[in-house]
């Protein structure tokens, strides 16, 4: 070290100058020339990590499949349209179509669906009666088709017979259900349909005696030309019934002159 003499009479150590040690900075065009250099590196690495990706995705993500149905609602010819004479607190189609829908997605509906295919085919690796209504819970939904009186009941699953299998079971037991709650439970509709039955025989047999006894061979025909018969005969009555009047009426003409004709002419 050199010294050197201060203002204060002290001295100071300065040290030699050093060699310059400054890194050098990498401009654009020597980081291509380094990524060139090792493209082969980079290309490996971004092949390895594409590869992972895509089997983490193919492991992860799983395909879904979706079924769908169609159920048209029409109402009944016999129920007043709502907004007319008589309607009263008649349901309107939208109404109408939430009640629907609110059946069809309900508990008691999947539940009949279960009963009805079996727990074991919509769970064919194995659960529950359980299992079987929460995945319908979950997998199972209901919309409205726009501008139309139509449900779309749509079932997702990552096996496409199920989710078809799932999809109509719903739709069966939502119309079977409907059927019990319209006319009844299926021994009350089988009793009324046997009463029915014999009520039609009996009918059926008392015309075809009533069609001997009065040697009727085509009841349509021979009661279609007593009908025409009866027209024709109160036509003809209809017209005598005008001659009559005019009759009449002439008679009571000339009955008027006849009094106005004096007794004597002098």
């Amino acid at each position: 070290m050199s010294r050197a003499d201060s203002p204060d009479g002290g001295i100071h150590a300065t040290p030699h100058p050093k060699p310059d040690d400054r890194r050098g900075e990498l401009d654009l065009y020597d980081l291509i020339e380094l990524a060139w250099a090792q493209r082969v590196v980079i290309i490996l690495v971004f092949a390895v990590l594409f590869a992972v990706g895509a089997g983490a995705a193919i492991m992860l993500i799983k395909p879904s499949y979706e079924a769908q149905a169609r159920l048209l609602l029409i109402l009944d010819d016999a129920d007043p349209s709502p907004g007319t004479a008589g309607a009263g607190g008649a349901f309107v189609l939208d109404q109408v179509l939430q009640s629907e829908s609110e059946i069809l997605n309900s508990d008691a509906v999947r539940r009949l669906a279960i009963r009805e295919v079996g727990a074991d085919a919509l769970l064919p690796e194995g659960g529950t009666e359980a299992d079987a209504l929460k995945m319908l819970r979950d997998g199972f939904s209901v919309t409205r088709a726009p501008n139309a009186s139509i449900l779309v009941p749509t079932f997702e699953h990552g096996n496409p017979e199920i989710a078809a299998l799932a999809v109509n079971a719903m739709v069966d037991a939502y119309t079977g259900y409907r059927r019990e709650l319209l006319i009844g439970s299926g021994s009350e509709a089988a009793a009324r349909q046997q009463t029915a039955v014999i009520a039609l025989n009996a009918a059926q047999e008392n015309l075809d005696t009533f069609l001997d006894e009065h040697a009727l061979t085509d009841y349509t025909s021979d009661y279609e030309a007593a009908v025409a018969r009866v027209q024709t005969l109160r036509t003809n009555l209809d017209q005598a019934e005008t001659d009559r009047a005019a009759a009449m009426a002439g008679i009571a003409a000339m009955t008027e002159r006849l009094n106005n004709v004096p007794v004597s002419i002098e």
